[in-house]
């Protein structure tokens, strides 16, 4: 028999969060369109007490810079309520704000002090951001029903 050696697989902890299919999902970008107009809009709120999980895991951590005012989006404005209409204290909106809003790293680090593994963190960001798009495309048509009723009212 011939002795064949192969390269062990890279650890779990160091593959590369941002692969270039992640770069290419749709859901994705419109996540990261999202936190990128949030941080525009100040959709800030005083912090809770006592302190949520998500504050405790950001305690310490600087503040977004003053960017650029975004684009005014339906699209985005509907994801945004379907985001903050998820309960606060839920785990995968936990997940989803500290991947997004806040771009905590490592990863693993984080997923740890939830409680819970990497693999898993990427498991419930993935299920939140489908829920919440298919609830803010519900939320942008109904808004457009809205639009079109007034116009013909008036």
């Amino acid at each position: 028999m011939n002795a064949t050696t192969f390269a062990a697989p890279a650890p779990i902890d160091e593959i590369e969060d941002d692969t270039d299919e992640a770069a290419s999902d749709p859901l994705h970008e419109l996540s990261e369109r999202w936190a990128s107009w949030i941080r525009t809009r100040r959709f800030y709120v005083a912090p809770s007490l006592p302190p949520s999980i998500l504050g405790k895991l950001r305690e310490g951590m600087g503040r977004g810079g003053d960017g650029p005012n975004a684009e005014a989006s339906a699209e985005l404005a509907a994801f945004n309520e379907a985001v903050e209409s998820q309960p606060i204290d839920s785990l995968d909106r936990q997940v989803f704000e500290l991947h997004y809003r806040y771009r905590v790293k490592p990863i693993k680090v984080f997923a740890r002090s939830l409680g819970i593994g990497r693999q898993h963190w990427y498991t419930l960001l993935r299920a939140f951001e489908q829920r919440v798009a298919a609830q803010a495309a519900e939320i942008q048509a109904r808004n457009e029903r809205s639009r079109a009723q007034l116009r013909s009212q008036a």
